[in-house]
Parts: structure tokens; sequence; C-alpha cells
């Protein structure tokens, strides 16, 4: 009995460190992308079962659970090891000397590590939900969003965030998967906003983007009755809500990207955060639709497959977080990444190339737009690093500070999953907190 759980540890173990090693390109590997975001989230749990298998085979002479052990375990220390390894994109972009500039009692808040084991549980922080903030005048319904807030001993910073979920323009809500980020935030004396920001279908892309503005406003207008200061507003959003962060932050005073009653008003924000955000719409369309195409077209095995077991896991976690219908599939469906962004644009680059362009954020960079964070994985299925790498060199080119940070072996929604282990939630948290801390 013990061997054979002993084996089993090990070819697990082996298995998902096979899984950190591959980079998904290609349909016929879709059905392995679920494994793969599994196997980096609990790299640290494959360690450990590859460590047992290991020292048992040593213990009984049994050389598969040694070899398998040893090869599976030393696959996620490697993936570990890799993805919080230190980085110097800080001093690239704010010099040798910006860690003096984070207040010591800020800095005692802050994660120590880049993988902090355990993960440090926040302090109750007050938590406001369904606050209105206005209206979003094509459906005529209350904009939502939910606060996050400091609690009554710990000094507010005066920096308010908003967060903006992923989506894929057309998915999820606020509140998704995000508590223990918020809460880790808010115990730092920050506040979050959680905007839930209007989605297609029958959505377009400026009205996104005036949901965003719109709650910018909102908090400057709020700001003493939440302790804030209005120049410390930051964006932050994931996918979609990366792309719809980057753009809101870059068009600041673009009439075609700001409601006509908020255009006299100062959507300016101090920073954004884009977390694996699409800097460039015609190239995410190009590249998702050749290597992907219509993925749930159901035509082959893999896609009947990958279409079955995504549904599956999609539920599984939406019933575990909020309960049923927070995704919106059943309104929806499952689309392609392409057709996300073909729907949400009216059409495809070919057919409307100068939409595209204006809904890149790269197209917007310029001296106006505030320091930028860019988090990416290497293995990004949708959202290649080739993007964030153009965006930098592009802000960087304007003279606007912006740190560029790309995990090995991760991939797509890599700060969403058993974040008190995950490796990449860490690493990403403690680059994202002392990017704040730069903007206090």
């Amino acid at each position: 009995m013990l061997r054979t759980l002993a084996r089993l540890f090990g070819l697990f173990s082996l298995v998902m460190g096979w899984l950190n090693l591959i980079e998904i390109t290609r349909k016929s590997q879709l059905a392995l992308f679920v494994l793969k975001v599994a196997a980096g989230s609990i790299a640290l749990v494959n360690a450990g079962l590859g460590g047992a298998a290991a020292l048992f085979g040593l213990w009984r002479k049994d050389r598969l659970a040694l070899l398998t052990g040893l090869i599976g375990g030393g696959l996620a220390v490697r993936h570990i090891v890799r993805v919080t390894a230190p980085h110097d994109a800080f001093e690239q972009t704010f010099g040798d000397g910006w860690r003096a500039r984070i207040a010591p009692e800020l800095h005692q808040r802050m994660l120590p590590r880049r993988y902090t084991l355990p993960f440090p549980e926040p302090p109750p922080v007050i938590h406001l939900r369904d606050v209105v903030i206005g209206t979003t005048p094509e459906t005529g319904k209350a904009l939502l969003a939910d606060l996050w807030k400091p609690p009554a001993w710990i000094q507010p910073t005066g920096l308010a965030i908003i967060y903006l979920h992923g989506s894929g323009w057309h998915y999820a809500d606020k509140d998704f998967g995000t508590r223990l980020f918020f809460r880790h935030l808010a115990g730092q004396g920050h506040l979050v906003l959680d905007l839930a920001y209007s989605l297609a279908p029958g959505i377009t892309l400026p009205t996104m983007v005036g949901d965003v503005k719109r709650a910018v406003v909102w908090l400057k207008t709020h700001a003493a009755e939440h302790a804030l200061n209005p120049e410390r507003v930051v964006l932050v959003g994931a996918s979609a809500g990366g792309h719809l962060a980057l753009l809101a932050a870059y068009t600041p005073h673009q009439p075609e990207w700001t409601p006509t009653d908020l255009q006299a008003a100062d959507t300016s924000v101090r920073g954004v955060v884009s977390y694996y955000g699409p800097a460039d719409a015609e190239f995410y369309y190009r590249y998702t639709r050749a290597h992907f195409g219509d993925l749930w077209s159901g035509r082959s095995v893999n896609s009947r497959l990958s279409m079955k077991l995504t549904l599956y896991l999609l539920r599984a976690y939406e019933r575990h977080l909020r309960g049923d219908g927070r995704l919106r599939l059943d309104e929806v469906g499952l689309l392609s990444p392409a057709q996300m962004l073909a729907r949400v644009l009216g059409g495809t680059p070919d057919d409307i190339p100068d939409v595209y362009r204006q809904a890149s954020p790269i197209t917007h960079v310029g001296p106006h737009c505030p320091p930028t964070l860019l988090i990416n994985g290497a293995h990004d299925i949708a959202m290649k690093p080739a993007m964030g790498r153009r965006l930098q060199q592009a802000l960087c080119a304007a003279g606007v500070p912006a740190v560029y940070i790309e995990l090995p072996d991760t991939d797509h929604g890599l700060d969403l999953y058993a974040q008190r282990i995950a490796p990449a939630f860490h690493a990403a948290t403690y680059d994202l907190e002392r990017f704040l801390a730069l903007l206090v």
C-alpha cells in the first residue's frame, strides 16, 4: 500500500512538474491549460509529494518512487525558485535608492520576501458591499462597487485602488476570488474599490472605460469622507480589466474615451497596474485567432473535451466563491479569446482597423501617462509577453516610469488560485505593494 502511494505521489509530482515547463500555443494543447495553471499554483504541494516519494524510494530501494519523486519534486522546487527569484526592475526604473522612499511603518506591513510562508493573515478590515457610485447612462443601471477599508487602528495611506476584475469583457463580477488580496492591501492602509463595471454583450468598450472614470471621479469627490488623498488614485486590473485600466489611465482628457458629463472633471490617476492585460488589440486578436481560432466549435475531440472540462471547472470555481451565476456563462456562452474582443469592438481588425488602433493602450502612450506596473506570465496563453515589453519600451521612450515584470513558466490567471501558497501570487503581490508604496 505504501509503495503504491509513494509511486502515485512521485508520478503526480512528475506530471505536474512537466506541466510547468510547457507553453500552450496551439489548440491541441488546450485540455492541459487548467492543469498547467494548477501545477504552478500548488508547486509547494508538488514539491512535498515528490520529496515524500523520493524518501520512501530511498528507504525501500524503490527506483520508480525514487526517480519520479526526485525529478518531480526537483521540477516543483525549480518552479518556485524561478518565479520568486529577485530582479532589478525597480532599480532600473526608480534608481538604486528606491527602497528608502517607502515609509518605514508601511514597509513593516508588507511581505518580507517574494515567497512568504505562511502568507500573513490580514487584519480584520472594513468591507462595504454594493455601494452605489453612479449610474451607467447607456443602461440606466446603478454602478456598484465594494469598498475595502483599513481598520481604525491602521493609519490610512490616503491611496485608493480601483480594481477591475478579469472578464474577457463579458464574464464574472466584482468580489470574484480576490478577498485575500483586498484584505491584504486594506491591511496596509490602502482603500480598495472593487468595481462592477458594465459588461458585453450590449455594452461597448467606451462604456466600460466610462464606468472606470466614473469610479475615479467618485473617489475624488468622496476623498475626505474616506480619508483619501484625491491625487492618489491608482487603477489596477487583470486581463480585460488590465486593458480597461490602461485605457482609462492613458486617456484622461480624450473626449471619445470620457463620458460627456465627466469631460470637465479630473479623471487622471496617480498610477496604473496591469496584470496580463492586452496592450495591443490587433496583436491580441490576430495571435489568439491564429493559434486557437474558434476553440469551442466542437468539431474535434479536443475541442469538445476542452469545452466540457472548462465549463465544469468554471462552474465549480464560481460555486466555491460566490454561488451560481456569477460568471454569466448561461447568458453569454463560451467565446474564444478573439470572439470576445471582436464582439466588444464590433468587428475584426480587417473590418475596423482604426477602432482596434484606438482600443490599444500602446496607441495612447505619451508623457502624460502615469507610472505603470506591468505583470505578465511568460507562458500566458493569450496575453503574450511581447505586448507588455513593447508597451514598457514605448512608455520609457516617452519618459514615463514603467516597470515590466515577467514571471517564468506562469500562465493566465497567475494571481487567482491557491493564493496562500501560489508562488506567482506571492511574487506579484510583493512587487505590487512596493509599487503602490512608491506612489504614496
